[in-house]
């Protein structure tokens, strides 16, 4: 359940957008406010709450259907994504619909898909920058008139050559851009992914993926401006 801040805070984003869009047709403002968002600056880390969440899941999940050169197929479930805001920047994971306890446990080489990783002025980092903007796939999704530049990555899980489950992240090329461990847990969780959020330094954060509640695995993230 979201918290009295980011209640605070989803108010003020629908006043806001919503003072911008009278004039706009009804049919599309749920659109703008889904959107806002993911894209507008708020307090402190935060949250999406569930109802925003979705509305951005279909929203991206409508822009991936058009592209045709992904390294996996994906058919991700918009009804249980999980998002965080720190001030303008967001990342969000959208699961695999197939994504299940038996689906882990049956997993051997070839890589499966896990879901989608969305990030707004955020982006996979390697030894404490940004990965090569050349390898980072970008997107421009539209929204309220507006085109905005988000990166987008698929997440994949295979076993590795040792027999460990190991999370691959992809974004332009055919290789992955990032491989992480993904090790035993036991949390707490109410959707297929989870996402956690610790600050490294000023610029850099490690982004931990909560699986099921059973796996996670952590990558490391980077401020990305414009």
């Amino acid at each position: 359940m979201a918290d009295t801040r980011t209640t605070d805070v989803v108010g003020s984003l629908t006043d806001v957008v919503a003072h911008s869009i009278k004039e706009v047709p009804m049919k599309r403002i749920v659109f703008v406010v889904a959107f806002a968002a993911l894209v507008l600056p708020v307090r402190a880390q935060e949250r999406i709450p569930a109802d925003k969440a979705e509305e951005i899941a279909r929203l991206l999940s409508d822009h991936v259907a058009k592209l045709n050169d992904l390294q996996l197929k994906t058919q991700i479930d918009v009804t249980k994504p999980y998002g965080l805001l720190a001030g303008d920047r967001g990342v969000m994971v959208i699961p695999e619909t197939k994504l299940s306890a038996g689906a882990l446990k049956n997993t051997g080489k070839d890589i499966i898909p896990l879901g989608q990783l969305w990030f707004h002025k955020v982006a996979p980092a390697k030894d404490g920058k940004v990965v090569a903007e050349d390898q980072l796939r970008f997107e421009t999704v539209n929204a309220d008139g507006k085109d905005h530049k988000l990166v987008f990555c698929i997440l994949g899980v295979r076993k590795s050559d040792g027999g460990d489950l190991e999370l691959v992240v992809y974004a332009k090329g055919k290789e992955p851009i990032l491989k992480a461990a993904i090790t035993k847990s036991d949390a707490r969780v109410d959707l297929p992914i989870e996402l956690e959020a610790k600050k490294d330094t000023d610029d850099t954060a490690t982004l931990t993926l909560n699986i099921l509640g059973s796996h996670r695995a952590s990558i490391a993230v980077a401020k990305l401006d414009d």
